[in-house]
């Protein structure tokens, strides 16, 4: 079984690389932002295909963190019970408690903004989809036969015949 200093260090390693992915998710979720207000499909894929690898990557990280915090516990003598309200500094070891301690107020904060990131990109989604929403019940609404109306397909338009005879 791995010492603690071991297992505090690959705990701190997990933490750091946590915050790391958080900030490149919270760059992709920027330029999610950007790519929604330029109305540019290719740049929304593109993001949001770079977030969903991000997240991926943070929870395999995460339950690295998990396991090497259930050894750390195991090594104190914590119960798994007890673990989840110990300080998870407090079981790295005196050396390692600050930098923990750190990192997860770090973590936090970066959560947050991601968070609130997430929370303007879903609202210009929301309003989005209002306007096309909006449009759709427009042309929904319109009584005469047009190209988007339900008979559209059978909609004829009005001859228009250019005569060149001056008599016609």
């Amino acid at each position: 079984m791995p010492s603690q200093v071991q297992l505090s260090e690959t705990l701190l390693d997990c933490l750091n690389d946590i915050a790391s992915l958080l900030k490149q998710a919270h760059l992709a979720a920027v330029q999610e932002e950007k790519a929604l207000v330029a109305n540019d499909p290719e740049a929304l894929v593109r993001t949001c295909t770079a977030q969903e690898e991000i997240l991926r990557r943070i929870v395999d990280r995460d339950q690295t963190a998990a396991e090497t915090v259930e050894q750390l516990s195991e090594l104190a003598g914590i119960g798994s019970e007890d673990a989840k309200t110990a300080s998870l500094a407090s079981l790295a070891g005196p050396i390692y408690a600050d930098l923990i301690t750190d990192e997860l107020v770090k973590i936090g904060q970066l959560a947050r903004e991601l968070q609130d990131q997430h929370e303007i990109n879903r609202r210009l989604l929301e309003n989005g989809l209002e306007i096309v929403a909006c449009c759709l019940r427009t042309l929904a609404s319109d009584p005469g036969p047009n190209s988007y109306s339900k008979d559209g397909a059978t909609c004829q338009a009005q001859p228009f015949v250019i005569s060149l005879d001056r008599r016609a």
